[in-house]
Order: C-alpha cells, then structure tokens, then sequence
C-alpha cells in the first residue's frame, strides 16, 4: 500500500498548507519532523472502488492492460492488513470512508470480516465515518461499521434485502428439441430443477427463502446495530426499500446530508490542532516493458512459493472450480498441484499448522476426493484448520469438512452435500434444422455418451450407481469428519444449502468466524 502525508492547519487553504509543509521540510532536522508528525492526529482517507478478491491474481488483468492498466485487481487480505495496521499504529485520529464509487464488490463473508476490523478500529479510540451517494445495500452496510453516516444531498439509499432469481430452461429445451437427462442423489440440489422443470419445486423455494432470511439476518443486526434502532423497525424500513437523501435523514438511516467538499472543510474548520492526512491505497505492481521476456514472465507466471526461515502458520487460499489436472490453471482449484503443495507441507518443519481458505461452488468428484485425501494426510502431521469465504459449497464442502475446527461467516453459503449427472440428447434438434447424424461403431456401448441419441438404459443405470456411490462416498467423509449420524445427515444433505449461520446450528461447521479467528 502506498501513504501520502499531507499537513493542514485550521483556518489555512490547501496551497497555503502546502507551502507550509515545504518550508517545514527545509527548516526542521529529519529527526525533529518525524516526532513532530507523530505526535500529529491523523485523518486516514479510504476510498473502497471495484471488487475486492480473496485470493491474489496469478498474472495481471490483461484486459485491464489492453484498457491502458497496468495494475493487478485489489486484494481483500491486502485491505485488511492495511486496516488493522491503522486499528494498531497507537495514533490519536479519524477514518474517513468513501463510498461513493457504483464499482464496489464484496460478498457477505468478506463484509463480516471488515466489521470486524472496522470494530477494532473503533476500539483503538479513532473516530470513523463514510459518506454516501447513491447507495446499495452493500455500501450502506459497510457505513454502518463507522460511527457517522453522511450522504450527498441528491442522494439515493436502496436499501434491499437479499433475493434470487432462477432462470428455467426446460420449455426453450423442448422448443429446441433438446432432452435433458438428470441422475441426481438428492431433491434439493438445485442445480437440476432448470433443466427438467418450468418453474421451481414447493420446497426448494421453501428451502432457498429460509437461507436468504438467514443472510438478511445478519444484515438487519448491523443495521439495528449501528442505527440504535429496533430489529423489527429496520426489517420495515428495508421493506420500503428506497429512500432519497431527506428520506433516509427522516428515518434515521443517515447522519446528515452534505456534499464531499463541504464535509471536508467543515472537518478542517473543527480541528483545533494541526493533523496529518494519509491516503490508504493498495500497492500496485507495475510491469516492466523494458523487457519483453520479463514482461512476459509477470503476464503468465505463478505466484512463487514461500521459503520459511522461522516457525510459521500457512494460509493456503484455494479459490474457483474444483478440476482435474496437474497444472495450475488461474481462477480454479486443480487438484495435483493443491496435493503436491498439501505434501511439501506436510515435510517442512518451519511449517507448524495450516489454514485452508476456502472458496468454491464444487465441480469435479475426483479431484475434490484427491484434494481431501492430501488435505486429511496433512492434517495428521499438523493442525490444519479451515477458513469458508462466500462459498463452500459441494465439492466445495467436501474438502472443508475435514478440518480440525471449521470456520465460516454468517454470509457463508455452504452445504450442497449431493451428487447430480446430467446429459443432454440434441438428436431431436439437429434433425430439425436438416441435420442428420450416422453411427459407425463396433459395439452399442462406443458412442454411448453421444450428444444425438437417447442414453440406452444401461448407461443411465451405469450413471446411476456412479452417482449413488459418490453420493455414498460424500456422506461418509461428512460422518467421519463431523461426527454426524447418516441418518441426521441425510435430513440436512440432499443438495441442501445452508448460510453459515444455519450451518452452525447443524453441526456442519463448528464456530463463526474468517481468517483471523482461524489463524
């Protein structure tokens, strides 16, 4: 992250502070600045734009580099760091948050770790506050960590709660002539119902509103937290939704109404005593296009490993779709190169216990049995401990669960223990637009898995006891791990998914909580 340090006086212009800050440079000894500017309050300016991603970038955004940038995407943990680095520093001051940029993103569980750090800033005993424009209920939950809530005078608060939308394929399908086929262990996995249905069961709709209820929960509790308003006074206000600035005052949701300069100077003209001003932003790192090797290299390469001169407790981020395969692929979790690191773990002695971060909606069964297996062997060398972001989720799941203690947020969405195999016969509409396939094969079974025919009742029962094994294999590692009967956990398997809050009710998890309780 970069600092600048800009000085301030009451009743001086930003020219005039300036001019007065060079002449301090030329007229103090560097010894005799340094413990004059620590003795200085400081103003912390933190502006959150874009997305903010769990897990670093491998490469650069290339597209951000044909746009004219250079610069990797934000990382969450680089944001946290920084900010625990100002709830530490021992400085009297303020933290002044700007909200105003449509771009931010952050999921639930990265909103529960950032009130935690805004919660420590507090503590430290600096003032914090954020200033609105037009706000979703995202910005407006991150306002609600900070002691004073600002809004621009045309300003808009959409202050939603949570909703999903489903969209259903199965009547384009027939119109298309195309058949789906489905093998699933489990009436709640979701992922299905598109394909074979027009509209959503009765108790997966049932089951998605009890988990969406748990999400807002947790939003209403910050809200009557910081508002100092009752539970059921929020949940109506969020019912009403939108609010334009005046509104939003009215109600209580906000502070006061002013514009971003006019809350700046009016900020300066309270201030008795000189301060100083720092920016909080990310580092970026710059590519080098003196050489194109080199340019080359920063463009595609990995992120190198640690080497650990002293005892140490390893973060390991795994982050996407779990997939086959034995090369690193960025934006998914491959399973032999997460082994092999599970392995040089497990050998090195620096390394005393490991946290597993984890985000992912599953995919691959194979890889996600190979991941858990190199994960369990680790885990008996050295604590290993498991860290839920957003998502964890089916396979995602089935490598968390072996975890010594489990942690997730109350925004985690996890679960999903259920296995589903889908097929897709198109013969129908390749014949409609005049197209017509012919089979050369030596036996039924050499094109089974065609695109252009109906499964033959041998494949789909083959398909059948594949999933059902899996599905088996799944609800055994779950038992083993979570010390869950299978007949209590099959009333919360099935393809159900939970929010962490829930999944700490049933055993599923064991404690509420992100990286920094886990480590």
């Amino acid at each position: 992250m970069k600092t600048r340090t800009f000085s301030f006086r009451r009743s001086g212009l930003f020219p005039a502070a300036l001019a007065l800050l060079f002449a301090g440079l030329f007229a103090l000894p560097a010894q005799a600045r340094e413990k004059k500017d620590a003795a200085k309050p400081v103003l912390y300016y933190l502006k959150l734009a874009g997305p903010y991603k769990d897990l670093p970038e491998t490469g650069f955004d290339l597209t951000s580099l044909l746009g004219g940038g250079s610069s990797k995407p934000k990382g969450f943990f680089d944001l946290l760091s920084r900010l625990e680095g100002v709830a530490k520093d021992g400085k009297k001051g303020w933290v002044l948050v700007d909200l105003s940029s449509p771009s931010l993103s952050l999921n639930l569980a990265q909103l529960d770790e950032l009130e935690r750090v805004f919660d420590k800033i507090r503590s430290s005993g600096k003032k914090t506050a954020a200033w609105l424009t037009a706000a979703s209920t995202l910005q407006y939950q991150v306002a609600c960590m900070c002691d004073k809530i600002l809004m621009a005078d045309m300003g808009l608060l959409d202050f939603k709660a949570p909703s999903m939308e489903v969209l259903f394929y199965k009547d384009l399908l027939d119109l298309l002539g195309i058949q789906a086929v489905t093998v699933r262990c489990g009436e709640f996995k979701g992922a299905v119902e598109p394909f074979v249905r027009s509209s959503m069961s009765a108790h997966l709709k049932a089951h998605y509103k009890a988990m969406l209820d748990s999400f807002n929960h947790d939003l209403v509790r910050r809200v009557a937290k910081a508002r100092k308003m009752p539970w059921d006074k929020i949940r109506k206000l969020q019912a009403k939704r939108l609010f334009r600035a005046p509104e939003a005052l009215a109600a209580g949701l906000v502070d006061g109404l002013t514009s971003w300069e006019n809350a700046l100077d009016s900020f300066r003209r309270t201030q008795t005593e000189e301060f100083t001003l720092k920016v909080l932003s990310l580092k970026k790192k710059s590519l080098d296009f003196s050489n194109p090797f080199t340019l080359f290299a920063q463009l595609f390469s990995g992120p190198k490993e640690k080497r650990f001169r002293r005892d140490t407790v390893v973060v390991l981020r795994l982050s996407g779709q779990i997939v086959d395969g034995e090369k690193d692929s960025p934006g998914s979790i491959v399973a032999g190169p997460v082994a092999r690191l599970a392995g040089r773990l497990e050998k090195n002695p620096k390394v005393k216990a490991v946290v597993v971060r984890i985000n992912s909606p599953g995919g691959s069964a194979t890889a996600s049995e190979r991941i858990l297996l190199a994960l369990r062997k680790l885990a008996r060398a050295k604590p290993v401990v498991v860290s839920m972001g957003s998502l964890a989720a089916s396979g995602g799941y089935y490598i968390s669960c072996l975890g010594t203690t489990v942690y997730a947020e109350p925004g985690t969405l996890t679960g999903s223990i259920g296995v589903f195999g889908l097929l897709m016969n198109m013969r129908a509409l390749v014949n409609r637009v005049g197209l017509h396939f012919e089979e050369v094969t030596l036996d039924d079974s050499a094109a089974m898995e065609s695109l252009f025919r109906e499964p033959s009742p041998e494949f789909l029962s083959f398909l059948r006891e594949f999933v059902d094994a899996t599905y088996d294999r799944f609800l055994s590692h779950v038992t083993l791990a979570r010390r869950i009967p299978r007949k209590k956990l099959l009333k919360i398997a099935g393809g159900r998914v939970w929010s962490g809050a829930q999944a700490l009710e049933l055993g599923l998890v064991d404690r509420m909580g992100g990286v920094d309780a886990a480590v």
